[in-house]
């Protein structure tokens, strides 16, 4: 099943209270319930889709996005929307007879890009308060490098190699935005496969390509957006479906699927759409699309009415304040929860410190204990609780609550970790289970996190391999993983939340190379790449991951060290992490005191060595560091007792100091960033 290119753009504007209806709809208004926004006005759409384009064009077909918004159509005139009131502009005859006031057989009503901007400020002028808009695109999407957050929709008159023949979204952004209509909601479905055609991608490679990285734009109050997928991830399209997988779902929530008694409102329908589209892909293709929707508002968004024989269960879910069911809201991703931009900066070693600090200055904040050798710490999501291994022989875990106020750490309880000389520790992703794993005798532990926020005893502990010294959840919680440095293998375990017990995947491990060390593994974004550090030959390993059967694929293993570097002086790799936006992975080796820093093929995941940073001089034994929302690294260095934070420079992933802080006696191999509560 080829992946589709297809960007589908859609701004929904809900509305305010009915006005008057005149006599005759008085007389019908039992019947005319759905023709209207539940709480007044009209409702318009205009649905554009492009499945072919010039012969100059350099781009690919594609096979279903005309037949997507003629779907489009009939799903909104289902909910409400007059046909007449439905713009549909496709190059294939509209054989639905609801849509023919719409002329979409005219040649003005063909998908060119004088034709949609005319009709675009045709559907926004003189519009009120009380109208719902929708403005939909299907089509392909392109980015031209060094506009890595400027997309364009390709109408279908576009030369990819004149960039005046496209649309910019940005364009679409603000004729929307100063519209009149008061709510809006943008649905955009954007392919991450490339729209080039094949004999031709060599040409272009360095100037345009695939959208990556979604369009950046600050939302309005009671403005909404829905993506198709993440960034870094693949939109699907489907000849089971005889669809987009996005679009499919869209459609069949918006006919009755997603309903909560009787109403299409928008949370509901992205939790709908996101569970069921990252379901079939995961099921299907063995990777992930994770619809998203970011949401500015905390009312609610009724699109659309559909008929009592089309509730669902979800009519029964509990609702939250602001009356959106609790269960689904877990699914939303609203950007107007804001973005993290303040942290609290944790470090601890084996000095027995543990302090929080100012991440913009490096200002220490508070000072705490929590047990003897506190070498790495993992914080609960509710950013209530800290967990600590203290790295002593007879190992041992401590839980603390947070100060809000100054990171300052209480201590709980403490209880064995269930090995010797623990390395690791993490939290699931839902907050019910702790996870340990030890150095000293490669086992791994389960603990349960008690209703204080403290630890309960291990469920389990097994032996894992020798020197375990990671053990991550993927994304999903589903699968475990603990890399062994001298056993050279990776071990694979399946979890089952409800009781916290590990069980071995199949196969058990993913084994690697003598004397490759496995240390610590990083996930990419978008869930379906992973990176290994490799301690003892100092190389990175770039994995697939099945998210059907948990289990990691080696593509690529390439040196961190480049030769100029330095290859007579003893060296040993340390952590590894992927930027926020996946656009490089850094990863820091000590002896040569320097952050390996590489460039990541957005499509395939791969890896290339860019350089090793030392940061003017200054790092000595990094062993861990943290990557900062805003893009800033902070390192731990273990052989100074000092801790660091660095710009990066957005096109090279380059390092620049920028401040120094001497903890004394603390010899720090843990550092991180965490959001402020």
């Amino acid at each position: 099943m080829r992946q589709l290119s297809v960007l589908v753009l859609a701004l929904i504007t809900l509305v305010a209270p009915f006005v008057r209806a005149d006599k005759a709809q008085s007389e019908n208004k039992a019947s005319d319930t759905t023709s209207r926004p539940a709480d007044g006005g009209e409702k318009y759409a205009l649905l554009v889709g492009v499945g072919s384009y010039r012969n100059d064009s350099d781009l690919t077909g594609l096979k279903y996005s005309e037949s997507d918004m003629t779907n489009l159509a009939r799903s909104l005139a289902e909910i409400g929307f007059k046909p007449e009131n439905i713009r549909l502009m496709v190059q294939t005859d509209i054989t639905d007879p609801r849509f023919k006031s719409t002329k979409g057989n005219n040649d003005q009503y063909k998908p060119r890009k004088e034709n949609i901007e005319t009709e675009l400020q045709l559907l926004l002028d003189n519009k009120r308060r009380e109208d719902l808009i929708i403005v939909a695109f299907a089509g392909h999407g392109v980015q031209y490098r060094g506009e890595d957050e400027t997309v364009y929709f390709c109408p279908s008159d576009a030369r990819i190699s004149k960039k005046d023949s496209l649309l910019p979204l940005s364009n679409v952004f603000d004729k929307l935005k100063n519209c009149a209509a008061a709510k809006k909601l943008l649905i955009a479905d954007c392919c991450r496969s490339d729209p080039v055609e094949t004999g031709r991608r060599a040409a272009y490679s360095s100037v345009v390509g695939s959208v990556t990285r979604l369009q950046k734009y600050k939302l309005p109050e009671s403005m909404a957006a829905f993506y198709s997928c993440r960034g870094g991830e693949s939109a699907f399209e489907d000849d089971d479906l005889k669809s987009g997988v996005f679009t499919h779902f869209l459609a069949k929530g918006l006919r009755g699927d997603a309903a909560q008694n009787g109403s299409i409102e928008i949370t509901a329908l992205a939790a709908y759409v996101r569970y069921n589209v990252y379901e079939y892909v995961r099921k299907k293709h063995s990777v992930a699309q994770t619809p998203v929707c970011q949401l500015n508002s905390d009312e609610m968004m009724v699109l659309g009415q559909v008929n009592a024989n089309k509730l669902t269960s979800l009519t029964s879910l509990t609702k939250s304040k602001t009356g959106v069911p609790n269960q689904i809201r877990r699914y939303i991703e609203p950007p107007s929860a804001p973005a993290v931009t303040e942290t609290l900066g944790y470090a601890s070693g084996f000095g027995g410190k543990v302090i929080c600090f100012d991440t913009k200055n490096g200002r220490v904040l508070s000072e705490s204990e929590s047990g003897k050798s506190p070498a790495y710490m993992a914080w609960h999501p509710s950013l209530k609780y800290m967990y600590a291994i203290n790295e002593v022989a007879d190992g041992k875990i401590t839980a603390s609550s947070i100060d809000p106020k100054d990171g300052k750490l209480t201590r709980l309880n403490e209880v064995s970790s269930g090995g010797k000389s623990p390395s690791h520790i993490s939290v699931h992703p839902k907050g019910r289970w702790v996870f340990a794993a030890h150095y000293g005798d490669g086992a791994v532990s389960v603990f349960p996190i008690l209703a204080d926020g403290s630890l309960g005893e291990a469920v389990q502990t097994l032996a894992t391999g020798t020197q375990a010294h990671q053990i991550i959840c993927d994304p999903s919680g589903k699968f475990v993983f603990v890399p062994c440095i001298r056993s050279d293998y990776v071990a694979q375990y399946r979890f089952d939340e409800s009781t916290g017990r590990l069980t071995p995947n199949d196969p058990p491990a993913l084994f690697l190379a003598k004397g490759t060390g496995p240390r610590h593994l990083a996930f990419h974004p978008n869930g379906r790449f992973v990176y290994l550090m490799n301690e003892l030959n100092n190389t990175v390993t770039t994995l697939t991951f099945d998210l059907v059967k948990g289990t990691l694929t080696p593509i690529q293993t390439l040196s961190a060290v480049q030769p100029s570097a330095g290859e007579k002086i003893h060296t040993w790799s340390a952590h590894i992490a992927v930027s926020n936006d996946a656009r490089f992975v850094y990863a820091s080796i000590r002896g040569l005191d320097n952050i390996a820093i590489f460039a990541v093929e957005s499509r395939s995941g791969r890896l290339t060595l860019q350089a090793n940073d030392n940061g003017q001089n200054s790092l000595k034994l990094p062993r861990d560091f943290a990557l900062a929302p805003s893009g800033k690294l902070y390192v731990a260095n273990e052989g100074s007792n000092t801790l660091e934070m660095f710009d990066r420079a957005g096109d090279t992933g380059r390092l620049q100091l920028q401040f120094k802080l001497t903890i004394e006696q603390m010899k720090p191999t843990f550092i991180a960033l965490m959001p402020k509560p």
